[in-house]
């Protein structure tokens, strides 16, 4: 029952984010939660490698998600940095969920023992950890050699816990050190995990100059294969013609999703470089407040220099609540499926 009140709430969320998107009075579907720039991996495609570190304590996450659920929002997901560096992290899942919010937790998987395990499989309602590729590939781009054999076991306590609620899933990057990893790696891994998001690897400093790091890969093969048995967290939108698209422009920062970090400032776009932060930047939690932050919202996308998204979870929130009433109609089995919601 409570299950069903949970995913009735979400729907309904949902539902009112899409109608104030099309109305162009907007409320985020998602708020993307940070609350530490601390990583204990060097992963070689991230952006946040100690650089300026900061931590939000637990009463102040609490805070940020009253605030969440108050606006409106269906969904939230606690990123990094890495969370599990904070304390009693797994509360704020627990928390979110009875504020009616669907839970997601990104983790780079090597501080999970299999009691904590249990604590965070039915904390969050999906837990994503990053896994990059075989051990040799796996542990290179992680920075820190053994990672792959710790991320192995924090799956396999993850997947065993006892009553779980949570969906266990797969972040996989595509990048040129693991392209050739990929299919073998799906194949491996798509029957132990609910499911596999991958995406290209791109620049978290967004300008005309940059050189994207193009794997090459077709990974339209792929998508389709695991999306047929449900297990993909892709769609078509960075495929054309069978191919990467590193083209295409798409962009709903600050209407769609926005990103909270340790200090509280809110920004609208979760994927800028410090050095172009003040062009994303709409307030502060502790001083504006969400909803008085979200009038600083542009008509148009932060398009500032950047030469366009390929990150799924603001990508595709964009590409699904772009479709008309009778194309979700249409797709929400699909989409369903496909997104396990």
């Amino acid at each position: 029952m409570a299950k069903l009140s949970q995913n009735i709430s979400f729907y309904l969320r949902t539902l009112n984010s899409y109608i104030h998107y099309k109305s162009k009075r907007y409320i985020p579907f998602l708020v993307i939660i940070n609350p530490t720039t601390l990583c204990n991996l060097n992963c070689k495609y991230c952006s946040s490698h100690n650089n300026n570190p900061h931590k939000m304590g637990i009463d102040n996450l609490f805070r940020i998600v009253d605030d969440v659920s108050r606006l409106g929002t269906a969904s939230i997901s606690i990123s990094g940095g890495e969370p599990l560096l904070v304390k009693r992290i797994e509360e704020a899942g627990i928390y979110a969920r009875k504020k009616k919010l669907r839970a997601n937790l990104n983790t780079n998987g090597t501080l999970i023992d299999e009691k904590r395990a249990f604590r965070i499989a039915n904390s969050f309602d999906s837990v994503r950890i990053s896994l990059n590729g075989f051990e040799k590939t796996h542990d290179k781009i992680s920075g820190v050699k053994g990672t792959y054999k710790r991320v192995l076991k924090t799956l396999d306590y993850l997947t065993a816990a006892p009553h779980r609620h949570a969906k266990i899933g797969i972040n996989f990057v595509l990048t040129q050190y693991n392209k050739h990893d990929a299919s073998e790696f799906c194949r491996q891994f798509k029957d132990k995990v609910d499911f596999i998001s991958f995406l290209p690897e791109f620049s978290f400093v967004q300008n005309q100059h940059q050189k994207f790091s193009k794997p090459g890969l077709d990974i339209y093969a792929l998508a389709e294969q695991l999306n047929m048995k449900g297990k993909s967290g892709n769609t078509k939108q960075f495929i054309v013609n069978g191919k990467l698209d590193y083209t295409k422009k798409i962009c709903d920062a600050g209407k769609l999703y926005i990103s909270i970090h340790p200090n509280g400032k809110i920004y609208a776009c979760p994927f800028v470089s410090e050095e172009n932060m003040s062009n994303y930047f709409l307030g502060s939690v502790y001083a504006d407040g969400i909803a008085n932050s979200l009038k600083n919202v542009k008509k148009t996308y932060f398009s500032d220099g950047c030469i366009g998204c390929y990150a799924t979870c603001s990508t595709e929130i964009s590409r699904i609540f772009r479709m008309q009433p009778y194309e979700l109609i249409k797709n929400f089995q699909y989409l369903k499926k496909t997104y396990h919601i």
